[in-house]
């Protein structure tokens, strides 16, 4: 482990790994802004009073 390890840090020092842990790819970072952003309810925009729509309940995720 220590070895996989010293090779992540070089190889990030030299530029041809661009991230810090190497657990973490771009795909997983994206992923995981997407699902803070959407977990917060002010992005979405609310519908006027009298147009009688009701906001859904959002208690559960429906996937994993």
């Amino acid at each position: 482990m220590s070895g996989l390890k010293l090779f992540y840090q070089i190889m990030h020092q030299r530029g041809y790994y661009p991230f810090d842990n190497p657990l973490q790819d771009g795909l997983s970072v994206a992923l995981s802004q997407v699902e803070a952003f959407l977990e917060q309810d002010d992005h979405f925009p609310h519908p006027p009073e009298t147009s009688g729509v009701v906001e859904p309940r959002r208690t559960h995720r429906l996937s994993q």
